[in-house]
Formats: C-alpha cells, structure tokens, sequence
C-alpha cells in the first residue's frame, strides 16, 4: 500500500507547545513509560526552554526533577490519517550514536486530540547550530564526528530503516568530546524492495535526485546522499546547492556533477584544483583532504546504484585516523560514541 502524503503544515503546532510550556514555572507530573525497565513510571519535569519545531510539534529542553537530569522532550501530534513510525523505530534502537529514548507518554486534549511525548537524550548543541558559531573547529574535526554518524547509518540501514531527513539540524554535538548522534525519527521508516513511499520527503537541501525526481521507489541511500551534502556545508559553510523547488535543486545538482560546467574557470585553477575532474572536487578541494573529496563524491553519485552505501563508506581511506585511535584503545568502532562520552583522556590523539 502506497504511503500517505504528510501534510506541509498542521494547525496543531500551536497546541503542542501549549502542553510543552503549560505551566513552565510549575512541576509537570505524567504517567509515562520508562523504555529501559518497560514498566510505567511518574515522570516529573520541569520545562527550562525551546529547542525547536517541525510539522507535526514542538521540542523543548526539560529537567526530570528525579534524576535532576536534562532531557529533551518532544510533543507529537498524532494524526489519525498519518501512520507515525517514530516511537516504534525508537524503542527497537540501540547505538552510542543514536539519541536514547529514556520515556514517552501520552496526552489528550480537550479536544480530544493525542499527543505523544518522547523523552530523549540531550547533547549540548545541533550541527546546524554550530555551522553557525563555530565552522571551522566543527571542519577540524569532521572525519570522527562523521565517523559516528556513519556508524548509525549502518546500524539503521542493516535493518532497513531509512533516517529520510538527515540533515545538520538532526545531527546534535557535543563538540568538547567530540561526540555526534542522529534524532529526530519522525520520518525514519523500514523500507522493502519494491514498496511505494512518499517523495516529498527529506529536507531539500539534502534531498537525493531520485526523490526530487519524485520516484517513489527508493533504498536507504538517500541518506548516503543527505550526508554528502551535510560533509560539503561543514567543508564550504554553506549549502552545497539551494534550489527553491525541485526542479531547480537537481539544476543545480546537474551544474556542480557535471564536468562540461567548469570547463572555463577550471583553466584558471591553482595546480591542486587543476587535478579536479569536477566542479564539485574543485569546490572542496581547499577545504577537505583528497580522501575527504573522494567520499563525497562517492555518497554524492546521481545513480544511487553508483552511491557508496554506508558499511562502504565506514572503511574508506578517509577514517584511517580513527579507524587508527580505535585499534590503539581496543574500542570496537561502532561503540566510539559510548567511549568518548566515558573517556576525555586520550582525545588529543584524534
């Protein structure tokens, strides 16, 4: 069965940051469940600020006034007409580098409208975010935070799941451990060979080509190529391309991918930029290693069939440093994340 459209815009935001700030100076008291002992539990919380928005609610920073702890918490509409997958894809996920889901609970309105509150893992900062202060230590550090990124693309992946909306607003930082995770799953879903899903999905800055095409048909690599995007804007500081519709983002896809564009400013290039066989490794070429450029020209592939996939990805040249750091600490590479968080001696050596 084809997949149901998501709408663009809800009315229902409103409402979600009203049962997000009710009362903000007031201790909240929910009854929740706790994802780890499975059993129900009193959540007590008190809301402390915003965090973000999306379509379907509202995202705010929370104490949980038991463990005095800080969690993010996230109010979700849920509409009857739209199947959400995300506390399902939550509670059967597992990595360091994929943010936890500690409890989530349910609440109706007056209106008898439910809500769903998932509360998560909190890290200091999203990629988004610090592009904006600080782009040039997150470029320092780009091949370990990419590294644990990719290492949840894998996990994901291996059972099927797509994240279809990566993107630097999703991917969240502690830069001073240098430790990345993926959220937000409200979009993730198990794909099948064959199986029809919505195209209008993934933010379009990072949108591959076949979803901008509008096939319905499409494989994990999707996010391959969102990641691409996401490695060129820490590079660059900026989008790789930013098309105000469809049609005009694969335009500018077709302008960096193709060679015949750059013809006439690659005959005015510097020596390493004349080695560049495109506008795209001509780009990056000052701003990332050989091996760097290599990758996402590789996750950057038109034909997804041609796209790296990520267990691909996770042992090319590019992470050899990592790669390095892990052998000599004896931490399997797909748990960094959880040894990073446990471990700031030695991080000099990255």
């Amino acid at each position: 069965m084809p997949e149901t459209q998501m709408p663009e815009k809800n009315t229902e935001l409103n409402t979600a940051w009203g049962l997000l700030k009710k009362n903000s100076a007031a201790i909240q008291t929910v009854s929740a469940f706790d994802n780890e002992t499975l059993k129900e539990c009193a959540f007590r919380y008190r809301y402390i600020n915003d965090i973000s928005s999306g379509t379907f609610g509202a995202v705010g920073l929370v104490r949980d006034m038991l463990s005095l702890e800080t969690h993010a918490l996230k109010i979700v509409f849920q509409d009857p007409k739209h199947k959400n997958r995300e506390l399902a894809i939550m509670k059967a996920m597992a990595h360091p580098s994929i943010v936890s889901l500690r409890k989530y609970f349910y609440m109706e309105t007056q209106k008898k409208d439910t809500f769903l509150g998932l509360v998560m893992e909190c890290l200091p900062e999203s990629l988004s975010a610090a592009l904006e202060t600080s782009q040039e230590k997150v470029l320092e550090e780009v091949e370990i935070l990419v590294f644990q990124v990719l290492n949840a693309l894998v996990y994901l992946h291996r059972k099927g799941i797509a994240h279809r909306d990566l993107k630097p607003g999703n991917i969240l930082l502690d830069m001073e451990k240098k430790i990345a995770k993926i959220c937000d799953f409200g979009c993730a879903k198990r794909l099948s060979a064959e199986q029809e899903n919505i195209s209008y999905i993934c933010a379009r800055y990072y949108r591959a080509p076949e979803l901008l095409r509008g096939e319905t048909v499409y494989t994990p690599k999707i996010d391959m190529w969102s990641l691409g995007c996401i490695i060129a804007e820490i590079a660059l500081g900026r989008p790789l391309w930013v098309g105000i519709d469809n049609t005009k983002q694969l335009s500018e896809i077709a302008k960096v991918l193709g060679i015949n564009a750059f013809k006439k400013q690659r005959a005015q290039a510097t020596k390493k930029k004349e080695a560049a066989d495109t506008l795209l490794s001509f780009l990056l070429a000052d701003r990332l290693s050989p091996d760097g450029v290599n990758l996402v020209e590789k996750m950057l592939a038109y034909n997804p069939k041609d796209r790296i996939s990520a267990a691909e990805a996770i042992e090319h040249a590019f992470f050899k440093e990592t790669r390095r750091f892990c052998h000599k600490n004896k931490v399997q590479p797909e748990t960094l994340s959880a040894y990073l968080e446990k471990n700031k001696s030695g991080l000099q050596a990255l």
